[in-house]
């Protein structure tokens, strides 16, 4: 899996602030984490994790020929399997997971592996942020909007409160697709009253309907990553 639109408006859109130590899960060829590490303090650590082989493989080359090189490593294997005494304590999860479940899938394993979660459920990454993160540390995350409130209700069991929350629309008009959201661990909300759905996400529209140019909102969004970008 490569770059994809959902991807870099998720990793321009996570908050970095005061963060020392944040992992990049299921990162892919590594581009998210960076993006992250772009706009964090210069002492920032960035740690990736990622399962599938070539991917892996593709993160440790970035990585290194990227000026992150001397902050970045990567863990290849199971994010399941991560020791946590292994890791500083993190401020911060960010992942485009894989988010599909019951969905047709392709003939091609490592992208089933990317785009289904088969092999990493929202419960698996809910349970390894709770072993990872450090009290109020956050977890940013992106799903399909079909599966929002699934993922907010098992998050709440988990002891995470929802901090923010952006739904992105293809188009000015269409329904939302996707949801982004920002979770803190162990925060002073009760459990009880930690995710209230009855306040309202915000929106980010991608395009003008019609002209199909980029809105304004979208464009200083990723302006900093992206050259000629007019």
């Amino acid at each position: 899996m490569k770059v994809g639109s959902d991807g870099c408006v998720f990793g321009a859109w996570v908050g970095v602030e005061a963060t020392k130590h944040l992992l990049d899960l299921g990162t892919g060829n590594g581009y998210l984490g960076m993006m992250a590490l772009q706009r964090a303090s210069d002492s920032c650590q960035l740690h990736g994790s990622e399962i599938e082989p070539g991917a892996a493989a593709q993160t440790s080359e970035n990585y290194a020929a990227s000026k992150f090189a001397p902050r970045s490593q990567l863990h290849a294997g199971r994010f399941q399997d991560l020791d946590p005494s292994n890791f500083p304590s993190l401020d911060l999860i960010l992942s485009n997971p894989p988010f599909y479940r019951d969905k047709p899938k392709s003939s091609v394993q490592a992208r089933n592996l990317a785009r289904h979660d088969d092999s990493l459920t929202m419960a698996d990454i809910l349970r390894g942020a709770v072993q990872l993160l450090k009290p109020g540390g956050r977890l940013a995350t992106v799903w399909p909007i079909d599966r929002e409130k699934e993922w907010f209700t098992l998050a709440k069991g988990f002891g995470f409160s929802l901090t923010r929350w952006t739904r992105t629309c293809p188009m000015i008009g269409d329904p939302p697709l996707r949801v982004m959201s920002e979770l803190t661990f162990g925060a002073t909300k009760t459990t009880a009253d930690a995710i209230d759905l009855a306040e309202m996400p915000e929106t980010l529209n991608l395009e003008r309907w019609k002209s199909e140019d980029f809105v304004p909102e979208f464009r200083a969004l990723l302006k900093p990553y992206f050259r000629n970008w007019h």
